[in-house]
């Protein structure tokens, strides 16, 4: 059993159990409002899709433009892959039908959901239907012609694609952690030196000994090479490895952007990773810091990194919305390790993002 030190983190912690379990959108919507923050509206219009359908109503997607089939794109590309739980996308709705003024703009779209021309969408049309247009450019223009053909406004809706909002002022340093001078501090996923930056903007006042921060992704590496050279930050180490349980190679899905992410599929593009354990060895340095934000390789870090948080005790923030199982996984790995840790949990987004594990 996970304990945490505060009502938040327990409510929150039942709360994205509870989510993992059932996959009730409702249960995620009231872990973000936990923190402070009002949820993305793309997760209400699901709830409100679903309830639709429980009570009989017909869901119509209508007006496919380029937002829609990048969003389709997305979700052949990404969907179920690590970092896209809980996105709502077209294909987790029951849709009655989708339909468009030009057939071709629908007709390679979900082969198994019937296609409406407006025609027909009219010929249809009863009062348990209800209307989605997907395009915003046109949304007030369908929306009129719908009107004037006899549908309701009441049964007419614009779909909100998700829109996620990250609130980063004090992800991995939140109120109830001080700043101490630190050891060895590691900083998994350097990405852009956001949490560098703010790392060490937090801890300005005590200081460090060093900070070694990975990055795989080469160009996401260099622009964090410029920043660490412009900003003149001292004794950091930029590696351009991934983190995992021992040094290997693996394959990347380098995007030059936050969507990069390590696989153990198959891919033609490698990079190395490494356990901190074994890049470290036995060097007498004491780690008192470890952020990750490693794209679902939280836990085989933690693995690469055992002999170090035995011996070390270091604080630690950890990203845990990789992985459904991270929930579980990452914090009672944690306890296995030792037991004097203490446990919060927050998260700082509008969506599934954002959710940090903090052992200190």
């Amino acid at each position: 059993m996970i304990k945490f030190e505060d009502e938040i983190s327990t409510r929150l912690y039942e709360k994205l159990i509870n989510l993992s379990q059932t996959k009730d959108l409702r249960y995620l919507n009231d872990a973000i409002r936990l923190c402070g923050i009002e949820p993305d509206p793309a997760y209400q219009q699901y709830v409100d899709m679903m309830e639709t359908v429980a009570w009989g109503g017909k869901l119509v997607l209508y007006g496919v433009g380029q937002n829609a089939k990048k969003y389709y794109e997305l979700e052949q590309q990404r969907k179920g892959t690590v970092g896209y739980l809980y996105v709502p996308f077209f294909g987790d709705i029951s849709w009655h039908a989708i339909g468009d003024r030009k057939p071709q703009n629908i007709e390679m779209l979900y082969p198994q959901i019937p296609k409406y021309t407006w025609e027909k969408m009219i010929a249809e049309d009863d009062d348990k239907t209800i209307y989605y247009i997907a395009t915003p450019d046109y949304y007030d223009e369908i929306k009129k012609d719908m009107i004037d053909v006899g549908i309701p406004e009441s049964r007419i809706r614009e779909y909100r694609y998700i829109n996620t909002i990250c609130y980063e002022d004090k992800q991995y340093f939140d109120d109830f952690l001080m700043p101490l001078n630190e050891g060895i501090v590691i900083d998994g996923g350097c990405f852009r030196c956001d949490s560098l930056e703010r790392f060490v903007t937090w801890n300005k006042d005590k200081g460090y000994k060093k900070i070694i921060s990975f990055e795989p992704d080469k160009r996401n590496y260099e622009i964090c090479h410029d920043i660490i050279e412009s900003k003149q930050w001292p004794n950091v180490e930029l590696v351009n490895a991934g983190l995992s349980d021992h040094n290997m190679e693996i394959g990347i899905v380098s995007n030059g952007d936050d969507t990069t992410y390590l696989t153990e599929d198959e891919c033609e593009n490698k990079i190395t990773t490494v356990g901190i354990d074994e890049f470290l060895g036995d060097n007498g340095e004491k780690v008192s810091f470890i952020k990750l934000d490693v794209e679902g390789f939280e836990l085989k870090t933690l693995q690469g990194a055992e002999q170090i948080i035995r011996k070390d005790h270091p604080r630690m923030a950890i990203s845990l919305y990789h992985k459904d199982e991270d929930l579980y996984e990452i914090p009672t790995f944690i306890q296995s390790i030792s037991d004097d840790y203490r446990f919060y949990l927050r998260m700082y987004s509008n969506a599934y993002l954002g959710i940090v594990l903090y052992a200190v």
